[in-house]
């Protein structure tokens, strides 16, 4: 079957979905306090930074999909063609339609419990089958609008998911396989952030 591939391009993510971050105050000199390159070995995301989430529920937007975890024959997953893979240097992510029940599988994967953040920039590099995400900060607010998200710790999230009330069903122009490939994730912090509010790590 035919991988789709769809362009490239850098997201720097203050607020999008589940992974989102509050603007820190204070000295701007920015330094890297965690990350995942995916560049490891033995083809499966790393465990200490990502769990997946499994099952086809609709998720709430009456999605198509079936989240399949790495390993998991649970029909209609098979561990002979993963929905993630690491490999090459990227993160995979694939969505596949079954040539004969026409159900389609995928992978979801978060950080939650095991990687979040409260300050800082979240930023990652992707091929995304929709459209490139928009970056939002305190500026960006009207005058006398209150941040929201300076209460609490936040953790990505990377999932394809396949049709659903938005952006709604696939065309029968769409390939029976298509992939997102992310090449890194990472967290910056700025010194003040990062050596005295202790905001980096596990939640």
């Amino acid at each position: 079957m035919r991988v789709q591939p769809v362009k490239r391009f850098v997201a720097v993510l203050v607020l999008v979905g589940s992974a989102v971050v509050a603007s820190a105050q204070g000295s701007r000199a920015e330094h890297l306090v965690w990350s995942d390159e995916f560049n490891g070995a033995g083809g499966v995301p790393d465990s200490a930074n990502w769990k997946f989430e499994t099952g086809g529920k609709g998720w709430g937007n009456h999605e198509l999909e079936t989240y399949c975890a790495p390993g998991s024959d649970v029909a209609p997953c098979k561990a002979a063609t993963p929905n993630v893979v690491v490999t090459d240097g990227y993160l995979h992510l694939v969505a596949r339609r079954d040539a004969a029940t026409g159900k389609w599988t995928s992978a979801r994967m978060t950080t939650k419990g095991l990687q979040s953040f409260q300050y800082g920039r979240m930023q990652y590099y992707v091929d995304d089958p929709a459209h490139p995400y928009a970056t939002y900060t305190r500026e960006d607010l009207p005058k006398g609008a209150v941040w929201p998200f300076d209460d609490g710790r936040y953790f990505f999230m990377l999932n394809l998911a396949m049709g659903g009330d938005w952006p709604g069903p696939p065309a029968a122009t769409t390939p029976a396989t298509v992939e997102m490939l992310v090449d890194y994730v990472r967290v910056y912090q700025n010194e003040q952030v990062s050596s005295t509010s202790g905001t980096a790590g596990k939640r």
